[in-house]
């Protein structure tokens, strides 16, 4: 979540425990992001037909931190579920341009 909307990536039927996304998603104005102070969070959903779970969700990162120069930064995310339970991981590149 961003700003308070959320950015969404593909939907794989039947990923597994160890699905890979391999997706690109681009944020505009993350400018003002930074002037606000402004985190991203990333989660994890498990769609079902009649609602979404939440999997796991990670620890806020701050626009500030991934913006300080145009390299490529490599980030090693823990999902906690509801009950603060480590349920996974992420690995996310980012780049800001």
């Amino acid at each position: 979540m961003v700003d308070g909307e959320y950015l969404k990536s593909k939907l794989i039927n039947n990923g597994g425990l160890n699905v890979e996304f391999n997706q690109t998603l681009n944020l505009n104005n993350v400018h003002k992001l930074v002037r606000k102070q402004e985190s991203i969070i990333f989660e994890a959903m498990d769609k079902d037909i009649d609602a979404d779970d939440l999997i796991g969700k990670a620890n806020p990162l701050s626009f500030n931190s991934l913006t300080q120069d145009g390299d490529q930064k490599s980030i090693h995310l823990e999902l906690f579920d509801n009950n603060f339970k480590e349920v996974g991981s992420l690995e996310v590149i980012i780049q800001y341009l």
